[in-house]
C-alpha cells in the first residue's frame, strides 16, 4: 500500500489499523524506487526474490507472532499476501511439527466434544480441544481474535469485561465481525461488539448456539 494518495490518504482510519497490525506503508518515492530496482534486476531471478516488486515484507508481522500475537487479519487473507502468507504458515508449521503437533500433544487429554466435532464445524476449534466442554473452546477462540485483534495479552483480556470497556472502536469491531462470518460463519450484530453490555462472554454464548442449530450433535457435547 502507498501512504499518502488514493485509499489510504482518503480513508487514515484504515491506515491506522494496519499500522496496528504490523502492515506498513511505502512513500510514491519509494515505490517508485521499488519499480526502478525491479526492472532494472533482469530477467533472471528466482521466486523467492518476488517480495521486492510486491514489497511484501515480514518483519511487522513477525515482531507481532513474537508477542504472542497471531497475525490473521484481513490483509493477510488477501491473495496480494500470498508470498508472505505462505512464509508465515510454513513457519508455523515447522513449530507444530518441533512440538509434535497438537493431537500428538494432547492425546490423552482430548475431550469428548472435540472428538465428537462434526465436519460441518470450523476445525479452529481444535486448537483448543483440552477445553472441558464446547462452550469453553468457543471462548478460549473468540477471546484469543479479539485479543490478536485488539493486541492485547490474552492473559490481559477479561471475559465478562463489556466491549466498551475495552474501548473497541468500530474499525477492531468490523474486523471482528468480518472474522466471525469468515471463520465461523456467525454473523453477529454490529451494536453488540462496541456495547456496554455484551462481553466475550455473551459473545461465546451467541456463536455456540448458532452453531449448536447448525449441528445439534453439539448439544449434547460435554
Amino acid at each position: 500500500m502507498v501512504s499518502g494518495v488514493g485509499y489510504l490518504h482518503e480513508n487514515p482510519g484504515i491506515e491506522r489499523i494496519l499500522l496496528r497490525e504490523g502492515t506498513y506503508p511505502i512513500t510514491e518515492e519509494e515505490l517508485s524506487q521499488v519499480m526502478d530496482f525491479a526492472l532494472t534486476a533482469g530477467a533472471q531471478g528466482e521466486p523467492d526474490e518476488a517480495h521486492i516488486l510486491t514489497y511484501i515484507e515480514s518483519p511487522g508481522c513477525k515482531t507481532l507472532k513474537a508477542k504472542g500475537f497471531d497475525v490473521n487479519n484481513l490483509p493477510i487473507l488477501d491473495p496480494w499476501s500470498a508470498i508472505l502468507a505462505k512464509a508465515l504458515a510454513a513457519e508455523k508449521s515447522k513449530m507444530v511439527e518441533d512440538h509434535g503437533g497438537i493431537q500428538g500433544r494432547l492425546s490423552d487429554s482430548i475431550a469428548t466434544w472435540a472428538k465428537e466435532l462434526p465436519d460441518m464445524i470450523p476445525n479452529i476449534f481444535l486448537a483448543q480441544s483440552d477445553a472441558k466442554s464446547f462452550r469453553d473452546a468457543v471462548l478460549r477462540t473468540v477471546g484469543q481474535q479479539f485479543s490478536n485483534l485488539a493486541l492485547t495479552a490474552l492473559d490481559q483480556v477479561e471475559d465478562q469485561k463489556s466491549f466498551a470497556e475495552f474501548g473497541v472502536d468500530s474499525m477492531i469491531a468490523s474486523e471482528f465481525r468480518i472474522w466471525l462470518w469468515t471463520i465461523l460463519k456467525i454473523e453477529v450484530a454490529f451494536p453488540d461488539l462496541l456495547s456496554v453490555t455484551q462481553s466475550l462472554v455473551s459473545l461465546a454464548t451467541t456463536v455456540e448456539a448458532q452453531l449448536t442449530r447448525m449441528s445439534p450433535v453439539l448439544s449434547g457435547c460435554p
